[in-house]
């Protein structure tokens, strides 16, 4: 596969990274472990094949997923309540709002172009 293509690939609103999955499908075991396994599922596919001298590990790759839009509108409602909750009491954002509101995004986005 040459550069270009997998970039493109990498940058389709149904492509994760690693960490991403990993890390929504961590959050997601407390609150909807069957939402948890379809992503634990999707970890043991075959990541998008990685251009000939593309450097980086299997930390560095990407998946394609297709999860129903019922396990999407799951994962942005955890994150929603987990950016919230981590809102100061005045309103004020912190780190981890804003990286939850990222993930929520990154989720939305994907929701969104399943009904495109």
């Amino acid at each position: 596969m040459k550069a270009d293509e997998y970039k493109k690939l990498c940058n389709q609103p149904n492509a994760f990274s690693t960490h991403d999955l990993q890390f929504t499908e961590r959050i997601l075991r407390d609150e909807n472990s069957v939402v948890a396994l379809h992503l634990a599922e999707v970890l043991q596919k075959s990541p998008i094949p990685k251009p000939e001298k593309h450097k980086g590990d299997t930390f560095t790759d990407y998946f394609l997923i297709a999860l129903p839009e019922s396990d999407a509108e799951i994962i942005i409602d955890v994150f929603t309540d987990l950016e919230a909750d981590a809102v100061e009491k005045d309103g004020t954002t912190t780190l981890s709002a804003g990286f939850y509101a990222e993930m929520a995004d990154k989720w939305m986005n994907y929701l969104a172009n399943l009904n495109s």
